[in-house]
């Protein structure tokens, strides 16, 4: 029983993963929950805790610095209880001319089906240089 709710786990990151990769934004926020928090560092502008809501602004404010969708890879997953660890890759090509290629941990509190609360870390540095020319 254990292994099969890990996996089906990993499963809904996945998943949520592959819709921001496939440009569908609006099916990537149906699987969160209604109190969902995504945290971005707050050295980013405008970083800090989002809702659903200003997490789906935010999406259509990142995708506005870029040429076409980025590419998000998964170098790998971890799943214990309501959690899923994932590393990953962040590719794309900007507006500014950049090409963007960073690193970042995401850190999936699970609510049953759902994504309750996302963790993400990542290189700031490098993402103000490369995105905001900071």
């Amino acid at each position: 029983m254990v292994l099969s709710v890990m996996t089906a786990n990993k499963q809904l990151v996945t998943r949520f993963i592959g819709l921001l990769n496939a440009g569908a934004h609006d099916e990537a926020v149906a699987l969160l929950t209604d109190d969902f928090i995504w945290s971005i560092p707050e050295s980013i502008p405008g970083g800090g805790e989002k809702s659903a809501a200003e997490f789906r602004e935010m999406l259509t404010s990142v995708m506005a610095l870029y040429e076409s969708q980025p590419q998000y890879t998964i170098v790998s997953m971890t799943a214990e209880s309501d959690r899923v660890s994932v590393e990953l890759v962040g590719v794309g090509d900007l507006r500014n001319g950049n090409r963007f290629h960073n690193r970042y941990h995401m850190l999936f509190f699970l609510s049953g089906a759902s994504i309750r609360r996302v963790n993400e870390y990542v290189d700031t540095h490098y993402s103000i240089k490369n995105i905001f020319g900071g």
